[in-house]
């Protein structure tokens, strides 16, 4: 952790006496730069000085010789951005360099950045949509009557056939070449073209499958009354007991070598295999979360009344928030961005490790 500085002649650059300076994590660091004039170019969010950086910069510059770099860490700043439709927006994903949301009256929307939304024509009707996906290619939104629809561009959808009959549609996953969708009436379908599934066993209880995730050769679901099921093929699953108790489990993601569970009353787990499970402490003692999302290192859950938290590993959580009473009934990570969904959508900046290069220019030039 920290900051390595090389010579600009072994560090593979030009200028006069110049340094790289590669940030490998979050933090604030302080750097000794003779006053003048620099090339700056960075591959995340940085502020140098007072000036912030965000891929190539051109010429900076610096009138003092102390200056500090500042990464923040990911997830740390929440900003709410307006959607263009009045519904709720139940489930977020991101593929294909586009986000995807879907809600109530089948309503669907679209963003490249998580910050400016644009409604779109999905044909699902005016039934809800529950649960949006994307995976190997394929976006998916499902909901309501067992009813589901795919895309590979969010502009032509074809009708799936689920195996849900009118049950509802709660989650989805990927992993392995196979598609797994939950919900209602412990209802579960796999398919291995993304479009025609079957109803598989799953032990239950007829309660709610919430949630889905593939990861360490294993699929994971988890449910209302605290149900948690786990399987090696999608297709033969078996449930396992945890210290959770009856709370509904909402969400569960993949990432770090990690099985991670959120749900109600403040109910957080931690998996290795999808077998064993430990019982954490969150930040946000009993509130209820209704996501989880991992990315850039980190992940972050997203619950009721603007309240957020993240963490590297899925043990240790720090409480983030956005300005207002945001709910967020799902999280999505891409293009170097979280993005919580309901009826308004919050967005945060992830950061992956990152390199700036700070490279005086010839001749540098010096203030007083």
């Amino acid at each position: 952790m920290g900051v390595s500085v090389f010579p600009a002649a072994s560090g593979g650059g030009g200028g006069a006496g110049g340094f790289y300076y590669n940030i490998t994590a979050a933090g604030t660091y302080t750097v000794d730069l003779a006053a003048g004039l620099y090339d700056v170019r960075s591959s995340a969010p940085l502020n140098v000085g007072g000036i912030t950086v965000d891929g190539d910069a051109g010429i900076l510059n610096y009138p003092t010789g102390l200056n500090e770099i500042i990464l923040n860490q990911g997830g740390t700043f929440w900003e709410v951005r307006p959607l263009p439709v009045a519904q709720t927006m139940f489930g977020v994903t991101y593929g294909n360099k586009l986000f995807l949301a879907g809600g109530n009256s089948g309503k669907t929307v679209t963003s490249s950045d998580g910050i400016t939304w644009q409604e779109v024509s999905s044909g699902f009707g005016n039934g809800s949509i529950k649960a949006v996906s994307y995976n190997n290619g394929l976006f998916h939104i499902m909901g309501n009557s067992g009813k589901a629809l795919s895309s590979s561009d969010t502009t032509n959808w074809s009708n799936m056939i689920t195996g849900f009959g009118t049950n509802v549609i709660e989650s989805m996953t990927f992993g392995n070449g196979i598609w797994v969708m939950g919900g209602n009436n412990q209802t579960l379908t796999t398919s291995t073209d993304g479009t025609n599934f079957t109803a598989r066993s799953l032990n239950f209880s007829y309660e709610i499958v919430y949630g889905l995730s593939y990861g360490a050769d294993v699929y994971v679901a988890v449910g209302s009354l605290g149900k948690v099921a786990s399987s090696p093929d999608a297709i033969n699953w078996t449930t396992y007991s945890t210290t959770l108790g009856t709370s509904n489990l909402r969400a569960v993601c993949f990432g770090n070598n990690t099985h991670v569970i959120v749900g109600d009353s403040g109910k957080i787990a931690t998996s290795p295999d999808g077998i064993n499970w430990t019982q954490r402490t969150g930040a946000w003692g009993n509130s209820r979360m209704w996501g989880i999302v991992y990315g850039a290192g980190l992940f972050v859950a997203a619950g009721d009344n603007s309240k957020l938290q993240t963490s590297p590993d899925g043990i240790t959580w720090t409480q983030r928030s956005a300005s207002g009473n945001v709910l967020s009934y799902a999280l999505a990570f891409g293009n170097l961005t979280y993005v919580g969904i309901s009826d308004k959508a919050v967005t945060s900046a992830g950061f992956e490790p990152s390199t700036l290069s700070l490279e005086p220019k010839s001749p540098v030039i010096n203030f007083p």
